[in-house]
């Protein structure tokens, strides 16, 4: 109880600082902003589209059941649930809890979206939902999570220990129903984090990379792989390397640097990191081989493959292809970037995509969907291994997308 004392007051305080300017995160609508709508498609076995239904796939977009009044800024889907931030700095979540993933203080599944239960005062500025756990960064640049914590992912010190008293080898004993405050080293400001499979990377406001959890693949790249790290650590960046953006996949993970470069550790088995190389891991930053003259704004990585959004607008895919994810219209899979094919008159302003399909917001509004068909959110029953236009509902644009390493299923913010 000292300790839930202790943390609620830390937040508290530090939620009346302000995120400097230069560290907010591109992409979602300032707040006052937001769509009035959230649309889902995909998987709904654990409710994770909103819609207060569970059940089959659903090929075409579907409302999610916000509350009344709500305006979302950004989405984000992780292993069979949702989150959503609003404008007001609240989150929202949906769909399975049964690690607590939903932050909302039970382990009951919800259909429809519901807040997480912040500590007073504590306003939010951008979310990431990994596979049983969420991300939430505060307006002072601090982290929360909640859920999952067998790896350390959660970052606030400690590790879920399997408990085989019941005779089930894997049971957890330990997992977080409700936001934690991450253990940052002091004085360390965040700009951007994301939550993957079992761990977790964050960027901080002078450009260094933190990372903690699961390291038997040099996720954390720290020159090393081994136990899991519940205590955020730097990642081992070449000397002068300042980072804008991450992102992080099935255990590799990749960095934007602030002249547009890539780079990547841990595991390179599908040419993830898009290095020309397609087997072990790396446990310290290598950079991908982009095409001459390119300069990259964002990455995306699925559960092993890549996305980047150029300067330009143009978007970049290497890794897995066998689906379609990377959608360069071939079957094999790619160890270096190549462009993916977007439609005529097309420009891209944001990337995101689940672990076996890809998405890209244009300029217009309009969502592009490829690999797997469940996400291609057309009603087609076929993958496809080119960029094809979501059916969104008529007259409306999206203005977010969701992103989310381990995600099956789809989400878009709508306007109009």
């Amino acid at each position: 109880m000292n300790r839930l004392i202790t943390v609620l007051a830390t937040v508290a305080a530090l939620a009346g600082s302000a995120l400097p300017a230069a560290a907010a995160a591109a992409g979602p609508p300032a707040p006052g902003h937001g769509g009035p709508a959230v649309a889902g498609w995909g998987s709904n076995l654990r409710g994770q589209l909103g819609t207060g239904h569970t059940g089959d796939d659903v090929l075409r977009p579907v409302l999610a059941r916000l509350p009344h009044g709500t305006r979302i800024t950004q989405v984000s889907s992780g292993c069979e649930f949702s989150l959503a931030l609003t404008t007001s700095g609240r989150v929202l979540s949906w769909g399975e809890n049964d690690f607590g993933q939903l932050g909302n203080g039970t382990i009951r599944n919800s259909a429809t979206p519901a807040p997480v239960k912040l500590p007073a005062g504590v306003r939010i500025t951008a979310i990431s939902a990994g596979c049983e756990f969420g991300l939430a960064l505060t307006a002072g640049g601090q982290l929360m999570a909640w859920g999952n914590n067998e790896a350390g992912q959660l970052g606030n010190g400690e590790i879920g220990d399997p408990d085989t008293s019941d005779g089930q080898i894997g049971a957890l004993d330990q997992f977080e129903k409700l936001p934690v405050l991450v253990h940052l080293p002091a004085g360390v400001r965040v700009r951007a984090a994301v939550a993957s499979f079992d761990y977790t990377l964050a960027v901080s406001t002078t450009g260094q990379v933190y990372a903690w959890g699961e390291n038997s693949r040099g996720e954390l790249g720290n020159g090393k792989s081994g136990p899991p790290n519940p205590v955020p650590g730097l990642v081992h960046l070449p000397a002068g390397t300042r980072v804008t953006a991450v992102t992080a996949g099935d255990g590799d993970s990749l960095a934007v640097t602030a002249r547009g470069g890539v780079l990547g550790w841990g595991l390179q088995g599908s040419g993830d990191l898009g290095n020309g190389k397609h087997s072990g891991f790396v446990t310290t930053p290598i950079s991908a081989h982009l095409p001459a003259g390119v300069r990259v704004r964002r990455v995306f990585a699925g559960c092993s493959h890549t996305l980047a959004l150029t300067a330009s607008g143009s978007v970049l895919g290497w890794g897995d292809n066998r689906i379609g994810q990377v959608g360069t219209a071939r079957k094999n899979g790619t160890l270096i970037p190549v462009r993916v094919p977007l439609p005529r008159g097309s420009r891209v302003v944001a990337i995101g995509g689940g672990c076996r399909h890809s998405l890209a917001l244009t300029s217009r509004g309009q969502v592009l969907a490829w690999g797997d068909r469940t996400n291609l959110g057309t009603g087609a029953t076929r993958n496809s291994a080119v960029p094809v236009q979501v059916q969104l509902p008529a007259r409306t644009s999206a203005i977010a997308i969701s992103s989310g390493e381990a995600a099956g299923s789809s989400l878009a913010v709508l306007a109009g």
